[in-house]
């Protein structure tokens, strides 16, 4: 009888393959070497694959089966190394500016971003066509900013100086924007700067439009305090007009995700739709209709919201699961996980150095690995309890997952994020849905300003629960872990969570053994 483990284990294929291939991402990263090479290597490798896999069919030989199968993740392996190799990585990693020699510069800057209006300044992320690199703009606030645009040009009087960690703070900015390609920043004054209006859109052009346009409408009716700004962040996962209370609030109380567009929302936006269609009836024509009603809406919410690794990730196993599911078929989390993965880093191979693609893949993982295990802990019959255990299971398993990725980026540990979660994920649950309804009605003036008054309201309730939460004795923890601790903690997760050691004697003295070595690496 295989645990849930190694069936989950087994039955993913791909699994194997994509670790090779984020291995070889990990590889190339350290180690440059030059792309014709490594495309040699793959060219080879192909045709050792075809030659083994002949033999394999023609003679059941085992030797050949293993042959196939390790040269194929060797296969993958170089194939990550390639990608990474010959994508702008290498550039990004040397966190060296084009621009550090330049005292002042006249230079046309493409707005990438929407303008952050802030008390004393108004900021805008920038590309520079001419030296191909990013810049962080912080324009005078006498400038009127409501006329620029996502897409416009700007012709500005620029001071570089390269960006620079907060003082104070574990997290390194600097790193966080040079994976960004931006390494410098700029002040520029109202009576430097010409603005260039764009004429012609592109398709994404008008996608940002229409963002824009949603982002109007809603601060519009809600107003622009910071009840409107919790629900652009919740909707559509702008962030920008969030203020630094509310930012640190829902950081210090672990609900910070609910903030940034990811699989919850998706997760949401999938369970709303599934039931609504429901009336479609279960006909092979109705099950094609609702397939395709499913993944268009979610993949033109990704659209909209901007493709981030999380709300891809989540978009691109919710696709599967519903092609599965109208194939009755099995649906693997693991398998398509790993799929999911693998077509986020073929396109962008440095997307897994990005903190939120690996809180998104660690998250999505720990549910799989770590859940059942926790889950199974409690199995209460009546339902109020039950959805309650499930959200703390769900809740717990994905902090221990994604903790490790937290504290040593951020330098700190929420202590009260079960509780939070608890309240906070139904609460914006129902805040996401209530937007949906107002979409639907916006055309109708009365019901949209009832539906606006109860989303400030929800928000409003949402951001003082969590600031509650904050203001609880003791509700960050700092920590700082060493790399011998680290290691001591995946293994504790690893041996807990899988099968790899059956042996119940073993497993608690393997146990003994990691806390031992997890206080001995602390003195």
């Amino acid at each position: 009888m295989l645990s849930d483990f190694t069936y989950k284990f087994y039955n993913s294929p791909l699994l194997k393959y994509s670790i090779a291939y984020l291995t070889g991402i990990l590889i190339g990263s350290r180690f440059a070497i030059p792309a014709t090479y490594l495309l040699h290597i793959s060219l080879f490798l192909s045709l050792l694959i075809l030659v083994i896999y002949y033999f394999c069919f023609k003679k059941r030989v085992s030797l050949i089966e293993y042959s196939l199968s390790y040269t194929a993740i060797l296969s993958f392996i170089i194939l990550g190394w390639l990608n990474i190799s010959i994508s702008d990585f290498s550039s990004l990693k040397a966190r060296k500016s084009k621009l550090s020699d330049c005292k002042t510069i006249f230079s046309y800057c493409i707005i990438k971003e929407r303008p952050a209006v802030k008390q004393k300044y108004t900021k805008i992320e920038v590309l520079l066509p001419e030296f191909n690199e990013g810049m962080i703009l912080y324009l005078d606030k006498n400038f009127p900013c409501n006329e620029l645009g996502i897409g416009d040009t700007i012709l500005a009087k620029l001071t570089p100086s390269d960006v620079r960690n907060f003082e104070g703070s574990d997290f390194d900015y600097a790193g966080f924007l040079s994976k960004k390609g931006i390494y410098s920043t700029s002040y520029v004054k109202a009576c430097d700067l010409a603005i260039h209006k764009l004429k012609k859109f592109s398709f994404f052009d008008r996608i940002n439009r229409l963002r824009e346009s949603y982002i109007s409408k809603v601060s519009g009716m809600t107003g622009k305090g910071a009840e409107s700004a919790t629900l652009l962040a919740i909707t559509i996962g702008d962030k920008s007009f969030l203020d630094p209370d509310t930012k640190n609030a829902y950081s210090a109380s672990g609900t910070m995700h609910l903030l940034a567009v990811s699989g919850l929302h998706v997760g949401f936006i999938y369970s709303f739709l599934s039931f609504a269609l429901i009336l479609l009836g279960n006909s092979a024509y109705s099950k094609i209709i609702r397939l395709i009603i499913i993944v268009s809406t979610l993949w033109i919410y990704a659209l909209i919201v901007g493709f981030s690794p999380s709300i891809t990730r989540a978009v691109i196993m919710a696709t599967i699961y519903e092609i599965c599911k109208n194939m009755e078929r099995d649906r693997i989390g693991m398998n398509t996980l790993s799929l999911s993965a693998l077509v986020i880093t073929i396109i962008k191979p440095q997307a897994l150095f990005d903190i939120g693609f690996q809180l998104s893949f660690v998250a999505l993982l720990s549910i799989i690995v770590i859940h059942p295990k926790i889950g199974h802990l409690c199995t209460p019959k009546n339902a109020i309890i039950k959805y309650i255990w499930a959200t703390l299971s769900i809740s717990l398993a994905c902090q221990i997952g994604t903790s490790l990725i937290t504290i040593t980026t951020f330098g700190f540990f929420p202590l009260y994020f079960l509780l939070a979660n608890l309240i906070a994920i139904p609460l914006s649950a129902i805040i996401l849905y209530v937007a949906l309804g107002q979409i639907v009605f916006i055309g109708n003036t009365v019901i949209s300003a009832i539906i606006s008054d109860l989303l400030i309201f929800l928000s409003g309730l949402l951001n003082s629960f969590v600031a509650r939460i904050e203001s609880l004795p003791y509700a960050i923890i700092d920590l700082s872990l060493n790399n011998g601790q680290i290691l001591s903690v995946v293994l504790i997760i690893v041996v807990y969570s899988t099968d790899i050691i059956n042996d119940t004697i073993i497993r608690k003295y393997v146990f003994l053994g990691l806390i031992a070595n997890f206080v001995m690496c602390s003195l």
